[in-house]
């Protein structure tokens, strides 16, 4: 799955928007229903900025994405793991804004198998 960071979080920001809130809320309900092996979050910045910014940029995005999950969708935090890419691994240019926009993202890939009934 992966997470618009414009709809998670504004621009050089890692609090969660509203927007974000709601969808994390759904993925937590999801994943309560599973039988968890382990939750991935990597985060994503766009090119502008250091290296160095962008891959804390990055891991702060990250580990906002796993403190909702944990504190506030009940996901048991020692199955959730974080890292972060930073600018790299672009998903579309960052010569235009809407490209920019684009590559903030947090990716979560969640691993386990559906709760049999």
């Amino acid at each position: 799955m992966t997470l618009q960071a414009d709809t998670l979080f504004d621009f050089d920001k890692s609090n969660l928007k509203s927007e974000g809130v709601a969808t994390l809320n759904k993925l937590a309900q999801d994943i309560k229903k599973m039988k968890l092996e382990v939750v991935i979050i990597v985060g994503y910045t766009d090119s502008v900025g250091t290296d160095a910014y962008n891959i804390a940029l990055g891991q702060r995005r990250a580990n906002a994405v796993k403190a909702f999950l944990t504190n506030d969708g009940g996901v048991e935090a020692t199955r959730v793991y974080t890292e972060s890419k930073g600018k790299a691994d672009p998903v579309a240019s960052n010569a235009t804004a809407e490209g920019r926009a684009k590559n903030r993202r947090a990716v979560i890939e969640v691993v386990g198998t559906q709760a049999v009934k």
